[in-house]
């Protein structure tokens, strides 16, 4: 470690000054790393730097340098125009087909109707190759849990009758619990379309690998996300109803009705922006209200409340209804496009603040409700519909498949779940009490359609 004068090839080099400016003098510190996972500490003041803020520039290389010989800078990626014509420049959007490489084609199960097609799955915001942006995020990367497949993004939409569900509503959760089990949840929760409010059906899978790395459980469903309402100004009521519908309307009645209205149901709650209305609740606008989703999970598990064991919150959502009817054709209120320090908005909205609350949800073989059917008597996988409400004889179009271990205790799952790493999205528990959420844009890498 030390303090020199950074010569002005190395200069060129390192980066393009339109990027990255660098000092004419600069304390270096350098570590040779293995691949995997790296913690970086706490950046502090340095000595000698006049009380400069505290932080620092990442540069990253080769060990011995990817040049020619092993010395020298990396060479530049090819272009990969055996893909396709456009050409990949670092810190601008990637090109459209470079984001459709992301794609799994998970193993053949017999099913003539998706077997053999790929799936979109999960994929960083930032390429890691070519360093171009793709404007959104799908949450945690499921390569932090060994073992765990990437998820089919829409499989289960296309056995329920080709739906379209929107490819950048998908997120991940990964996450260990205290023995060592590593999960992955996947729920399609998209704040930037207003087909949100009407659509009470959302994708939800949930896959866990155990302490050793096996793969216990890969489940996927329809989940239900029950009614869609808003908050009142007096807050004398639990919910102010969005005329969404019969359906909707006589859910909502149900918890209106139930004694012990909060905070159980599967409900999604929506931040309404009209001013001609004074009984919507304003008081977090410009901003916005957190968008609150609790439901979704359909099959093999278990909790005591109504509203399916999970909810998530999402603090920073992209858009509103710009009234309480929430038309599917009217344009979306945005929420907090922009830092606006004057209207007391202190960051940009980009869906990226994203909590997890699991509520004594146990799951396994135990949790699995199969209906009238009487429990699959082959192996650990079965078929169910969509829905996950029925089990069906075998593979055919509109069939999901669905594994749980029957060698597998279970467990429950308990807590608040939250994430500060912009880079894969790793969850860790905190307090219920806590307010802490989410990730940042990374390099400008999300934008408003996230």
């Amino acid at each position: 470690m030390g303090t020199f004068g950074v010569p002005p090839a190395a200069r060129a080099r390192w980066g393009d000054d339109a990027l990255m400016v660098l000092p004419a003098v600069a304390g270096v510190y350098c570590k040779a790393y293995p691949a995997g996972v790296v913690a970086l500490p706490q950046a502090r003041g340095l000595a000698g730097f006049g009380g400069a803020s505290a932080g620092y520039d990442l540069l990253l290389g080769e060990v011995g340098g990817g040049g020619p010989g092993g010395g020298g800078p990396a060479a530049v990626p090819r272009q990969p125009t055996e893909y396709f014509a456009d050409r990949v420049t670092a810190g601008a959007p990637c090109p459209a087909a470079l984001h459709d490489l992301w794609t799994v084609t998970p193993p053949a199960t017999g099913n003539a109707d998706t077997d053999g097609k790929a799936w979109a799955t999960w994929h960083p915001a930032l390429d890691p190759i070519f360093h171009c942006q793709y404007g959104h995020e799908h949450g945690s990367s499921p390569a932090r849990l060994p073992g765990i497949p990437p998820p089919p993004f829409s499989l289960v939409a296309w056995a329920n009758g080709r739906e379209a569900e929107s490819h950048t509503g998908f997120k991940g959760y990964a996450f260990r619990t205290p023995t060592g089990e590593g999960v992955y949840i996947t729920a399609h929760i998209d704040t930037a379309s207003l087909r949100r409010a009407h659509t009470r059906f959302h994708t939800v899978s949930l896959a866990v690998v155990s302490a050793g790395g096996e793969l216990v459980m890969d489940t996927r469903c329809k989940g239900d996300f029950g009614f869609a309402f808003t908050l009142p100004t007096d807050f004398l009521t639990n919910f102010r109803p969005l005329p969404l519908g019969r359906v909707n309307e006589a859910l909502r009645a149900a918890a209106e009705a139930d004694p012990a209205v909060q905070p159980i149901h599967r409900s999604r709650r929506m931040t309404v922006v009209d001013p001609l209305d004074p009984g919507i609740d304003a008081a977090d606008l410009p901003v916005g209200r957190y968008e609150q989703w609790r439901g979704g999970f359909g099959t093999c598990t278990t909790a005591p409340d109504s509203n399916g064991g999970l909810e998530v919150d999402v603090q920073d959502p992209l858009t509103g209804c710009p009234s309480l009817a929430c038309p599917v054709s009217a344009r979306p209120v945005a929420l907090a496009p922009t830092r606006d320090a004057r209207r007391n908005v202190g960051f940009a909205s980009r869906g990226l603040r994203r909590s997890l609350t699991l509520d004594a949800l146990t799951i396994g073989r135990a949790a699995c409700r199969w209906g009238a059917e009487a429990p699959p008597t082959v192996g650990d996988r079965w078929w169910t519909n969509p829905a996950c409400t029925a089990v069906l004889p075998g593979p055919a179009a509109g069939a999901v498949p669905q594994l749980v271990s029957a060698s597998w205790a279970g467990l429950t799952l308990d807590g608040k779940y939250a994430s500060e790493d912009s880079w894969s999205g790793w969850y860790s528990q905190i307090p219920r009490s806590s307010s802490a959420d989410g990730m940042e844009v990374v390099d400008g890498g999300v934008g408003r359609e996230n």
